[in-house]
């Protein structure tokens, strides 16, 4: 009977060894189970997200009077040209160019959000893997304290069966927290690489709207000299206005 149960308890150890050396190679170090999110961390993301939020509603709404202002455009040019239309087009592109600079502005400033809430992320990443590190740390010292006995020693340690097989049951569940708690951190560490990696497109998607931004301002800067121009030429008289046209029409004319 005592031999058979020997021979239990050294598969039992075997098996207790084989995952020691499989944490070990698999992760280079100690890791555990079950990561903490800090509260202010948590409350900090939350209003990053309500703050997303926030910015994707303004976005709609200026995309809805960008609208507004393209439609008087194509209006004003299916009319005659007059001088009053011209100015009108001009005035419709510079408002509907404020509002696409307003727009991406918002977006700047939701992408810059998207990028910090990423950041938060990451860091409640990192704390959870120390967290899982520290308890696999616990879970190996226990384990790696058993593996220092002897199986005369197990043997005479406790005085009835019972507890002999109580002690192989809690290296078992030991055993099942240290496997899940492996699960755990692959599981992290592949969320935090997907995080990092959207993390790095949110950068660059900021310096494309930053430059769209940039090239906005000039466009509209360039309507704005066109409009003062059109009206140093005409001195805001029609015939003086309708005279330009024929004058633009004419060398287009020659070119062609």
């Amino acid at each position: 009977m005592w031999y058979i149960l020997v021979m239990k308890f050294k598969v039992r150890k075997l098996r207790i060894s084989l995952l020691l050396a499989i944490l070990l190679l698999l992760t280079g170090q100690v890791f555990f189970l079950l990561a903490v999110s800090l509260p202010a961390y948590a409350q900090s993301i939350n209003e990053l997200r309500q703050n997303i939020l926030h910015k994707n509603e303004e976005i709609k709404k200026l995309e809805e009077q960008k609208k507004k202002y393209q439609r008087e455009i194509l209006k004003n040019q299916a009319l005659g040209k007059t001088l009053k239309q011209e100015i009108k087009k001009l005035d419709s592109s510079i408002q509907a160019l404020s509002h696409d600079i307003a727009i991406t502005e918002k977006r700047i400033g939701l992408t810059q959000l998207e990028i910090n809430s990423l950041a938060y992320e990451i860091l409640e990443k990192d704390k959870s893997i120390q967290n899982v590190k520290k308890g696999l740390a616990d879970a190996l010292s226990i384990l790696a304290k058993h593996e220092e006995e002897t199986r005369i020693e197990i043997l005479l340690k406790y005085d009835t069966i019972s507890r002999f097989f109580r002690h192989l049951h809690e290296n078992a569940l030991l055993q099942n927290r240290m496997l899940a708690g492996l699960a755990q951190l692959h599981e992290l560490r592949g969320a935090r690489a997907d995080e990092k990696a959207e993390q790095e497109e949110k950068k660059s998607e900021l310096e494309n709207l930053e430059n769209l931004l940039d090239s906005r301002k000039k466009v509209q800067t360039s309507t704005k000299t066109e409009r003062s121009a059109l009206l140093a030429v005409t001195k805001n008289q029609e015939k003086a206005y309708q005279a330009l046209v024929r004058e633009q029409e004419r060398k287009r004319s020659l070119l062609e």
